[in-house]
C-alpha cells in the first residue's frame, strides 16, 4: 500500500489513497515490516487531509535493528556492531549501559560501530537507539543484542608449583580470566569457587593448614563465555615433615648408636637431647639426615626431639618428631679363670688358690664346702702377667670343697 505525506507536515505520513487538495504521495515511502501499525500519537493529525478521503495520518516509519553480533550468540574481540535502520538517521550506542558513541545510517539503511578497544572477554549488551532529524516521538525505536566474546581460555595455579613444596598456612595461587571464577578440588575434595579478579589473580587461602604429606590441588575455570570444554590446571606438592627412624620410639640403643631421620632435601635437621640443642645436621638429596652423638650416650633413658628448618619457609610451627630411648651398657663378660687343680688345693689347711686371667681386670674367689654353703669370698686384681691368688682366711677343716672363681 503506498503511503502518502502531508504538505504542510512533512514528517506526517497517511495509508489512505487521497491525493487531492494537502496530501501528495511520498515517491519510495512503502510500508515497512517492522513498523506494521500506525503511531496512536497521530490521532492528532487527523483532518490534514480532504475529509472526504477519511484519513489515518501517522509518523514515519522508522526503525533500528542490530544484526551483528547476534543476540545470544558470539563474537570475536576485534568484531564490530553492525545493523539497520531508517536511513539518513543517527544510531546512538550504549555498551554494557554506558555511551559508546553514535553512527549515522546510510542511504541503503545500514550502520556499522567498531570499538575503539577490542571486546574483553566476556558477556556484553549493546543497546542501539534510532534518532531521526525533526522527530516528535518521545519514544524513539531502539533494539539491544547480548553476546559472548570467549574467555577463559587458559588457567594457571602458580603456588605451590607442581612437585614443589609448601607450608602448612600457604594459601593457592594463580591466574586465570578476569570476571570468571575458579573452582577448587583439593585433593579430590570440592573446596569451593573463589573469583578472578580484574587483574586476572585469584587466591584460595584454606581454613585449616594443609597437613604434612602430598597434596594435590585442582582448579577448574568456569566462565559466563567459556568454552564447553573449560581449561584446568593440577598442581600437587608436599608439606614437608621430618621423621625419626631411629633409635625406635620406646625401644633401646647400644652407646655409640646414631639418631637416623628423614625429611626434606635442602633442608636441615635441629636436634636436642633431653631438651638441650646439639646442633644442626643437613638433609641430603635423598631425604635421609644422621646424627652421631659424641660423646656416646650415657646409660639410661634419653629423648631426642627433631625440628624441620626450610630455608624458604616462614612457618612459625615446623613439623618435628621426637623418640625416647634406653642406652644399657653390656655387662662385661668375665674374665677367663685357669683354675687350680684340686690336689693343689687340698695340701694345706689353709690353702692357696691361684690361676690366670686377664691382665688387670679382678677376680672374686669363693669357696663353699660340700653342703654348698660359702666358707670365704676375696676378690683380687690380676697382675701384669695375668697371674692371681688368694689364700684361705684360716684354717679349713677336713672335707671337700668347691672353688668359684
Amino acid at each position: 500500500m503506498p503511503m502518502y505525506r502531508n504538505l504542510s507536515m512533512p514528517n506526517i505520513c497517511r495509508t489512505s489513497g487521497c491525493s487531492r487538495i494537502s496530501c501528495t504521495m511520498i515517491k519510495g515511502c512503502q510500508p515497512s515490516p517492522v513498523c506494521p501499525k500506525p503511531n496512536p500519537r497521530c490521532s492528532a493529525y487527523r483532518g490534514c487531509c480532504n475529509a472526504s478521503c477519511q484519513p489515518c495520518c501517522c509518523a514515519p516509519c522508522r526503525y533500528i535493528r542490530i544484526t551483528g553480533p547476534r543476540n545470544g550468540g558470539s563474537a570475536n574481540p576485534t568484531d564490530p556492531v553492525v545493523g539497520q535502520g531508517t536511513p539518513f538517521c543517527r544510531t546512538d550506542l550504549y555498551i554494557d549501559g554506558g555511551f559508546a558513541g553514535s553512527v549515522c545510517v546510510d542511504a541503503s539503511g545500514n550502520w556499522k560501530y567498531r570499538p575503539p578497544t577490542p571486546w574483553t572477554g566476556g558477556r556484553h549488551c549493546v543497546r542501539a537507539v534510532l534518532i531521526c532529524p525533526g522527530d516528535y516521538n518521545g519514544n524513539p525505536p531502539e533494539d539491544t543484542s547480548c553476546f559472548c566474546v570467549a574467555q577463559g581460555t587458559e588457567i594457571h595455579i602458580t603456588a605451590p608449583q607442581n612437585g614443589g613444596s609448601a607450608d602448612p598456612g600457604d594459601p593457592v595461587t594463580g591466574t586465570g580470566a578476569p570476571g570468571c571464577e575458579v573452582e577448587l578440588y583439593s585433593d579430590g575434595i570440592f573446596s569451593g569457587r573463589i573469583p578472578v579478579d580484574p587483574g586476572g589473580h585469584w587466591v584460595y587461602q584454606p581454613p585449616i593448614p594443609w597437613n604434612t604429606g602430598v597434596h594435590c590441588v585442582r582448579a577448574i575455570l568456569r566462565c559466563e563465555c567459556g568454552s564447553p570444554i573449560p581449561p584446568e590446571a593440577i598442581s600437587c606438592f608436599e608439606v614437608p615433615s621430618i621423621q625419626i627412624t631411629g633409635p625406635e620410639d620406646g625401644g633401646s640403643a647400644d652407646p655409640e648408636d646414631p639418631v637416623t631421620g628423614t625429611g626434606e632435601p635442602g633442608c636441615e635437621a635441629e636436634l636436642f637431647v633431653d631438651g638441650v640443642p646439639v646442633g644442626r645436621v643437613p638433609i641430603d638429596e635423598n631425604g635421609d639426615w644422621i646424627y652421631e652423638p659424641n660423646p656416646p650416650w650415657t646409660q639410661g633413658r634419653h629423648c631426642v626431639r627433631a625440628v624441620l628448618r626450610c630455608p624458604d619457609s616462614t612457618n612459625p610451627n615446623p613439623p618435628q618428631d621426637e623418640t625416647c630411648f634406653d642406652v644399657v651398657y653390656p655387662a662385661c663378660p668375665p674374665p677367663p679363670i685357669d683354675l687350680p687343680e684340686l690336689n693343689e688345693i687340698i695340701a694345706s689347711s689353709r690353702p692357696s688358690i691361684a690361676g690366670r686371667g686377664v691382665p688387670g681386670s679382678q677376680v672374686q674367689v669363693c669357696v663353699q664346702d660340700s653342703l654348698g654353703a660359702t666358707v670365704f669370698c676375696e676378690t683380687t686384681t690380676l697382675f701384669e702377667d695375668g697371674e692371681w691368688g688368694v689364700q684361705a682366711p684360716t684354717d679349713l677343716p677336713d672335707g671337700t670343697y668347691t672353688v668359684i672363681a
